[in-house]
């Protein structure tokens, strides 16, 4: 009697079994004999050969000459199927492995650029973390989830004026690259950006979301013209009281 690949089971002849093969039983002739197959952990009985064939275990066979038997094993194997959701790979690549029992496997989950992990769904050792480990004791099916990451804009207006996209928070992709534009009401111009946009002085500018922002338009009001002439002409009336105070001042 024999087993293969060696070490993967043993056989019990009428309830006896051996530690190690090939091994010999010596039967009486015309005996009927019960072999049974024991697989080892992590191997499966596939099938007798020799002078016993097919899969059925136990097995009684008639001894009416020398007989030469194999019990045949193999590794008990599960298969691996994982999936993203989101955008980035794994470590196995995403599809189907085939593993053998007790295999503890390593797995890793990366986002692609502007995206983050999130989980993992399934049966793995630590679901929240990027990289955990799965034991193969069946089949598994697990998700590596992703999620794009997020940045808020917060738009304030000093004065009187408004802006596009309008005041207040919105949010955008990680790298997005946002358009902004401040508009000043009539009687009002605009001044500059609070803030950190590519142009601060223009008030058509942008700004790239690699993190929260949060900046300010900044509009004054615009003099009237006679505001100007009439500050021109009481300047102008100012220093000549002040030459004539002077001057009167010397002659005294």
């Amino acid at each position: 009697m024999d087993v293969s690949p060696s070490g993967a089971g043993t056989v019990k002849g009428d309830q006896t079994a051996q530690s190690s093969y090939p091994v010999t039983f010596t039967f009486r002739n015309g005996t009927s004999v019960s072999l049974e197959a024991i697989p080892a952990p992590g191997y499966q009985f596939n099938n007798w050969s020799g002078d016993l064939s097919g899969t059925t275990n136990p097995a009684t066979i008639a001894i009416d000459c020398t007989k030469k038997i194999t019990a045949n094993f193999s590794w008990i194997m599960h298969t691996l199927t994982i999936q993203v959701s989101g955008s980035g790979f794994t470590t196995p690549k995403a599809g189907t492995h085939s593993y053998s029992e007790g295999t503890v496997l390593s797995i890793t989950a990366s986002p692609d650029n502007g995206w983050q992990f999130d989980n993992w769904s399934g049966d793995v050792a630590d679901p929240e973390s990027a990289t955990t480990t799965v034991t193969m004791d069946s089949d598994k099916n697990f998700t590596a989830n992703f999620s794009q990451i997020m940045h808020t804009l917060t738009i304030q207006v000093n004065g009187s004026g408004f802006t596009t996209p309008r005041a207040g928070t919105q949010s955008y992709n990680e790298g997005t690259v946002v358009s902004i534009t401040a508009s000043p009401d009539d009687g009002w111009q605009f001044d500059n950006w609070s803030g950190d946009v590519a142009d601060p002085e223009s008030a058509t500018t942008t700004v790239t979301m690699d993190s929260d922002k949060n900046f300010t338009a900044n509009f004054s009001q615009v003099k009237p013209s006679w505001w100007l002439i009439g500050g021109s002409i009481a300047g102008v009336i100012i220093f000549g009281v002040i030459i004539w105070l002077v001057v009167r001042s010397r002659m005294a």
